[in-house]
């Protein structure tokens, strides 16, 4: 899993482990846009006829997740960046690395929270087949965002 998320976000196998992180970031955060349009193109069209009431209200909550997923993974690329331009103690560095690791961790329960209202629900497997992957595969870019955040986290310990 993780050389696939890695080969498809822009970080080069050479870039430092700061800039290989925000660009596994950068994909999630691709990969969330991408979800939100889908989850609201299935809320413009009808529901199949075995979709649950809940049908729309999942998808809605989807979109508020992602939404949210956004915003903590545009927090956690900004401290990334703020990272690799630190020339201070190592204490600062840990500091905006732990900020980064909050934001990642965010997104990861937010995505899974979308996984699990979209399974729990019943929802009809032939519309949600796709956005129930593309949420998978923002989790699995968010997981190994935050493994590598560990592996960095680890090296600039005291």
């Amino acid at each position: 899993m993780c050389s696939r998320v890695l080969a498809a976000s822009s970080a080069p196998p050479s870039a430092s482990l700061d800039r290989q992180i925000s660009a596994v970031s950068s994909f999630a955060l691709h990969l969330t846009y991408s979800s939100y349009h889908l989850a609201q193109h299935l809320a413009t069209i009808p529901p199949p006829r075995s979709a649950p009431r809940t049908y729309r209200g999942a998808l809605q909550d989807c979109m508020e997740l992602m939404s949210d997923t956004v915003d903590q993974l545009k927090l956690s690329i900004s401290r990334l960046s703020e990272l690799g331009n630190t020339r201070g103690p190592s204490y600062i560095m840990r500091s905006q690395l732990m900020d980064a690791q909050v934001s990642l961790s965010a997104s990861y329960t937010y995505q899974d929270t979308c996984s699990g209202e979209l399974h729990d629900k019943r929802m009809p497997s032939v519309p949600t087949a796709q956005l129930r992957k593309q949420v998978g595969d923002t989790s699995n870019a968010v997981a190994v965002a935050l493994a590598l955040a560990d592996t960095l986290h680890q090296r600039i310990a005291p």
